[in-house]
C-alpha cells in the first residue's frame, strides 16, 4: 500500500480511500488493477492534496469519506484539466431533511457536477434511483458486485459451517443477509419495525444479520 509519505514521480495515477475498513480495502483491490492505478490511504494532510492535485488521474473510491477536501481537490484539478472521479456512496442523503446540511449538501453537489473533467458516480444505477441524476453523473452498480457474473454464470460460494447452519434454519425458507456494519441509517429500524409489524414475513423468509 502507498502511504502519504512515499515517494512518487509525476504523472501519477491513483486511487484514495482515507481508511481500509469496511469495504474500502475491496475498492482498492478491484479499481486499483483495472484502471492501473496506484492505491493511496491515510488521512488528507498538505502532501497528500498537493500530490492528489498534480497527479493525471485521480480516483475517489469512497468520496463521502473526504468531502470537503473532495470538492477542493476537484475544483483545482478541473481548472487545471485533470480528470476527477468520485464514487458517492450515501447521495441519498442529499435528499433527506433530517439535518440542516442535506439540502446544502445537495446544492453543493449540484453545481459540483458541473465541473469539467469531473465525474461522479453513485453505487445505484439512475434507473433505480432516477434523483441521484441531480448530483451525479453515472449510476453503477456497487462495484463490489462486479464479480457476482461471468461468461460462465453466478459463481457457487463455498460451503461453510456458518453457511450450513443457516440454511439449516431456514428449514426451506427464503433467506435475506445483511452483511456489514448494520444501523438505522441504512434500514435496520425499518426492516426491525416491519418485522415486529408483519411477523407473519418470518414464515417465508429467515433474516440474518452478520
Amino acid at each position: 500500500m502507498t502511504g502519504t509519505t512515499t515517494q512518487h514521480a509525476a504523472g501519477e495515477s491513483l486511487v484514495y480511500v482515507r481508511s481500509l475498513g469496511g469495504h474500502r480495502q475491496s475498492y482498492l483491490d478491484i479499481f486499483s488493477p483495472m484502471f492501473n492505478l496506484t492505491p493511496v490511504s491515510g488521512s488528507m494532510t498538505v502532501t497528500l492534496v498537493r500530490r492528489f492535485v498534480a497527479a493525471d488521474r485521480l480516483l475517489f473510491a469512497t468520496l463521502d469519506e473526504s468531502i470537503l477536501g473532495f470538492l477542493a481537490i476537484a475544483a483545482m484539478r478541473s481548472m487545471l484539466g485533470r480528470p476527477t472521479v468520485g464514487v458517492f456512496l450515501r447521495p441519498q442523503t442529499c435528499f433527506q431533511t433530517g439535518r440542516w446540511y442535506y439540502p446544502v449538501k445537495r446544492y453543493a453537489f449540484g453545481i459540483l457536477r458541473r465541473l469539467p473533467r469531473l465525474t461522479i458516480a453513485t453505487i445505484t444505477p439512475f434507473d433505480v434511483a432516477p434523483r441521484y441524476a441531480e448530483v451525479a453523473h453515472v449510476g453503477v452498480t456497487d462495484p463490489q458486485y462486479w464479480d457476482l457474473h461471468n461468461d460462465d454464470g453466478s459463481p457457487t460460494p463455498a460451503r461453510t459451517e456458518l453457511s450450513d447452519a443457516v440454511i439449516a434454519k431456514a428449514a426451506g425458507r427464503k433467506i435475506l443477509c445483511l452483511l456489514g456494519s448494520l444501523s438505522a441509517d441504512k434500514g435496520l429500524a425499518f426492516l426491525a419495525d416491519t418485522l415486529e409489524r408483519y411477523p407473519s414475513v418470518a414464515d417465508d423468509i429467515l433474516v440474518v444479520g452478520a
